[in-house]
C-alpha cells in the first residue's frame, strides 16, 4: 500500500491546492449525502467520514456536505502548491483506529456506534462494530457487515439509520 502511495502522490506534485478545491467541488458523489448529514444532525449524531481518500477529498467531501472529516493520507504541500511527496501514510487499519479513537476522544463508546461504507477498507471498522451497513459494496465487504443494501440514494439508509437509533434507548 505505501509502494502505491508513493505513486499516486507524485500526480499531485505541482498542482496548486486552489486547483485542486475547485476540481473536487464537481465530484460526482451518490445523491442523497447533504439530506443524510442533516438527518443525522437534527438528531445529535455526528456524521464522520472516514475514508483512505486523500485528505484533500475527503476534507473537500466533508466540507461540502457537513461532515466530519478523519482520516486518510495527507500529500505533502509546498505553499500552496502539492509537492508530490506522502506527508502521512494511512491504510484501512488507520481508518479504523483513527475512528475508534475518534469516538474515545468525545466519550462516545463503540456501542453506540454504526459504520456505512463501500469497500474493502471498511472491514477492519466493521469488525470492530456491532452495527454496520455495506452501501453499494463488493462482497467481501458485505459478509463482514451486519447488513447489506444497494442504493441509488443516500437516503435509502435513514430507515437503517433510525432502526440503530431506536437500538441506543
Amino acid at each position: 500500500m505505501k509502494k502505491s502511495a508513493v505513486i499516486d502522490a507524485k500526480g499531485w506534485r505541482g498542482v496548486s491546492t486552489k486547483v485542486v478545491d475547485r476540481w473536487l467541488d464537481d465530484l460526482p458523489l451518490i445523491a442523497g449525502i447533504g439530506e443524510v448529514v442533516s438527518w443525522c444532525r437534527s438528531r445529535r449524531l455526528e456524521p464522520v467520514l472516514a475514508s483512505l481518500a486523500w485528505q484533500p477529498v475527503s476534507t473537500a467531501m466533508a466540507r461540502r456536505h457537513g461532515f466530519t472529516a478523519n482520516g486518510g493520507p495527507r500529500v505533502g504541500i509546498s505553499g500552496l502548491v502539492y509537492d508530490g511527496t506522502v506527508a502521512e501514510h494511512f491504510n484501512e487499519y488507520d481508518k479504523r483506529d483513527r475512528a475508534l479513537a475518534f469516538a474515545a476522544e468525545r466519550g462516545v463508546p463503540t456501542q453506540r456506534c454504526c459504520a456505512i461504507g463501500d469497500s474493502r477498507s471498511d472491514i477492519p471498522l466493521f469488525s470492530a462494530l456491532q452495527t454496520t451497513l455495506a452501501l453499494n459494496a463488493d462482497t467481501a465487504t458485505r459478509k463482514v457487515a451486519t447488513t447489506a443494501m444497494t442504493a441509488q440514494d443516500l437516503t435509502e439508509v435513514v430507515p437503517w439509520l433510525q432502526q440503530w437509533e431506536r437500538g441506543l434507548d
